[in-house]
């Protein structure tokens, strides 16, 4: 069990690593989430002036991969 914590650590550490070094994606993806995460009335406006655009994901800091998600 200790070895399982320790993998899943390393992988957490990789993965900051891997968003420090994309700096201005990490700013987009933050800005993002800001706008809709706070007003709901922004996300209705969106989906019904863009119906066929699906919204962002949203990440989670402490899931990496939904960070790199939203990035790609």
């Amino acid at each position: 069990m200790v070895h399982v914590t320790c993998i899943v650590h390393g992988f957490r550490r990789v993965a900051e690593e891997v968003r420090s070094y994309f700096n201005t994606v990490n700013q987009l993806i933050s800005s993002v989430k800001k706008v809709f995460l706070k007003t709901p009335s922004r996300t209705r406006i969106f989906k019904n002036e863009a119906p066929d655009i699906p919204m962002s994901p949203q990440p989670i800091l402490t899931r990496w991969g939904t960070w790199l998600d939203a990035a790609k």
